[in-house]
């Protein structure tokens, strides 16, 4: 079995947040919207417009805390009470997440407006659930992406760049979780289209993204801005987006899932901690110190974190350590492609040599 499930339609322009309306009525005209509190307030003067000026009813409900089942329950049924026919999320990941999750269980077309180009969260056809508490529970696997993705490169480059930088690293994980794989697995289609796409985005991003960082006047450099949302949101989306019966990856994001269960480090962001977890596999692959180094220095041009210190972790380091290697190893036999040791010694070893090698170039 082969599925390629992406979203019908991708806008990236500036200020497309001002035309929502027009690209909204075709999916709906009761619509309920869910944003974060930030996304809002940036958002909400332009999106009621627009609604207005094309007769869409609108709802607006502002989200906070994690997509838990409680917190989709509960907007699934102020969707049936209001009889919404189209739901849209405005924000970050968590906002998205919960919007699919929404959309999927009241079977309704679905916007998303990413307002940070953090995660490939508008496009990917899962949602990830969390408890209360902020720890990965679940994921759930929507049966359809969004409808439509209205990606404001005004806003999104307006965002703090700690949220660019993080979806950089994000989408470069792509790539080194998916590329080692293919040592066993030369023969799957699917693993040789996802690493072809990843690479793609790879090489945008380390093109673009010094180019566009280091620009004089980033204003005159939208183009450059563009790609590299492009590769976060549409590149690292579609490697996501391509599926079949096995699955492909590698352990920096069951790194990421891991690290959600220990509390401090919950104020990082989803491409951060990847970051430290992409480092990890590959002490676990064997690089050679030089290998390390290069990758190291490379993610702290992205201002990623390379220490446990880093993402968090600074005290009881064996205990935390030893709950996060033994959370990821539980996990291996999901992945098919692994060619490397995953039990929870080792993961645990290898964690800490990565963060020695991260104090030694700090």
């Amino acid at each position: 079995m082969s599925l390629i499930q992406t979203p019908y339609e991708y806008v990236n322009e500036p200020g497309i947040i001002s035309e929502a309306g027009n690209y909204v009525k075709e999916l709906g005209g009761n619509a309920l919207i869910i944003g974060g509190k930030t996304a809002l307030s940036i958002t909400e003067n332009n999106i009621a417009k627009s609604f207005e000026e094309n007769n869409i009813i609108f709802t607006i409900k502002e989200f906070s805390g994690y997509p838990t089942e409680k917190v989709i329950a509960k907007f699934s049924e102020l969707g049936k009470e209001q009889k919404i026919d189209v739901v849209i999320g405005i924000g970050g990941g968590r906002v998205l997440d919960t919007t699919k999750a929404v959309g999927n269980r009241l079977n309704i077309p679905i916007v998303a407006i990413p307002t940070i180009a953090a995660t490939c969260a508008s496009w990917a056809a899962v949602s990830i659930i969390y408890d209360e508490d902020g720890n990965q529970v679940d994921f759930f696997e929507t049966q359809k992406s969004a409808n439509l993705i209205l990606a404001d490169t005004k806003i999104l480059a307006e965002a703090p760049d700690r949220y660019l930088k993080a979806g950089i690293i994000d989408t470069l994980a792509k790539w080194y979780e998916s590329e080692p794989n293919l040592k066993n697995h030369n023969d799957s289609l699917q693993l040789k289209i996802q690493t072809e796409v990843a690479k793609l985005g790879f090489d945008i991003l380390l093109e673009k993204s010094n180019k566009y960082f280091n620009s004089k006047d980033r204003k005159d450099n939208l183009n450059d801005f563009k790609q590299i949302v492009d590769s976060i949101i549409l590149i690292a989306g579609l490697v996501n987006s391509i599926k079949s019966n096995e699955f492909y990856g590698g352990i920096a994001h069951p790194f990421y899932n891991s690290t959600t269960r220990i509390p401090e480090t919950r104020n990082k962001l989803h491409g951060e901690k990847v970051a430290f977890g992409i480092l990890t596999q590959l002490v676990l692959e064997g690089k050679t110190k030089t290998e390390l180094i290069e990758t190291f220095n490379l993610f702290k041009n992205f201002d990623a974190p390379i220490t446990l210190k880093g993402i968090g972790i600074e005290n009881e380091i064996d205990e935390k350590i030893t709950l996060i290697a033994e959370d990821v190893s539980k996990k291996s036999g999901f992945y098919k492609g692994i060619n490397y040791e995953l039990t929870s010694d080792v993961i645990k070893k290898a964690i800490l040599e990565a963060d020695n090698i991260g104090r030694e170039i700090s």
